[in-house]
């Protein structure tokens, strides 16, 4: 802003990047998806703060087995990873989405398929006992994440990602 202006409000930079152009519903899953970046950097921060009790709480329930505080620190080091790339993935949904791109669209979908699959491996493994904190916290990414699609698939946004589309043929002749 020029001097002596006051910067303009979270809601004002958020309408800005949304523009004022899209449909209310495409403005909303964006302000999701910088919601969905918090929760995943949360749960990055979860995952970091709760390895200890994790570690603990497999030590208590193995104890004397070696194996399984290996197979803790492993498993520690792949949802660290898992969660980092997460929030790259995230961070580039977010950025494809801003600007228009359909196929983000698509992505983030398959995100969302991914973080269904991802969830329902961490319950079958466990997590509910060992790490519920982890669970919870990647819980809530999944809800932001499919509100986001599900506002995102909706006809106002779609006409948004697909504002004319035209059928496209290779005729260039006349009858």
């Amino acid at each position: 802003p020029a001097p002596g202006r006051a910067k303009p409000g979270l809601n004002r930079t958020l309408d800005q990047v949304g523009g004022r152009g899209r449909a209310r519903n495409v403005r909303t899953a964006i302000r999701l998806m910088y919601a969905g970046l918090a929760a995943q950097l949360a749960a990055l921060a979860t995952i970091a703060l709760t390895a200890g009790s994790v570690r603990t709480a497999v030590a208590h329930r193995y104890p004397g087995l070696a194996v399984a505080q290996h197979l803790v620190n492993v498993q520690l080091i792949i949802d660290y990873a898992g969660a980092s790339a997460g929030i790259i993935v995230w961070l580039a949904l977010t950025w494809a989405l801003v600007r228009g791109r359909g196929r983000a669209r698509i992505a983030l979908a398959a995100d969302l398929g991914a973080m269904t699959l991802s969830m329902l491996i961490a319950i079958g493994q466990g997590s509910t006992a060992y790490a519920p904190a982890d669970l919870i916290a990647g819980a809530v990414s999944w809800l932001i994440t499919l509100a986001a699609c599900v506002l995102l698939f909706t006809r106002a946004s779609g006409r948004f990602y697909h504002p004319h589309a035209q059928v496209v043929t290779t005729w260039r002749g006349t009858f």
